[in-house]
């Protein structure tokens, strides 16, 4: 399987808790955790995946994250030290039981 066999990326996935007010009305930010994914393997898109996605199109700066783990449309993704945003997930059940690939965007990309 390429994840087992190629998974050598360096992602983690951020689990954020839930903030809350402390007993004199503070809000108190919820800490962020950094959870390992391995095995990952973190890809360029190719040129199909630049265009087709609902959310628009993505740069080349953009990545395809195989992986074994759940992550949320939306959740935020540290791969090789870059942070990207994850804008879905890609159906290939049919080709290898749960196995995930999702489609990032790197976050300091602007809508511009």
């Amino acid at each position: 399987m390429m994840c087992r066999r190629f998974g050598k990326a360096d992602v983690k996935k951020i689990v954020k808790e839930p903030g809350y007010y402390d007993e004199i009305g503070h809000w108190v930010p919820g800490e962020e955790t950094e959870v390992k994914v391995h095995p990952a393997a973190l890809l360029p898109l190719n040129p199909d995946e630049l265009t087709q996605d609902q959310g628009g199109t993505f740069t080349t700066n953009g990545r395809k994250l195989i992986c074994y783990a759940d992550i949320s449309k939306g959740q935020e993704v540290i791969g090789n030290g870059d942070r990207y945003t994850n804008f879905g997930r890609r159906d290939y059940d049919d080709y290898a039981p749960e196995l995930n690939i999702y489609i990032l965007r790197r976050e300091d990309e602007s809508d511009d």
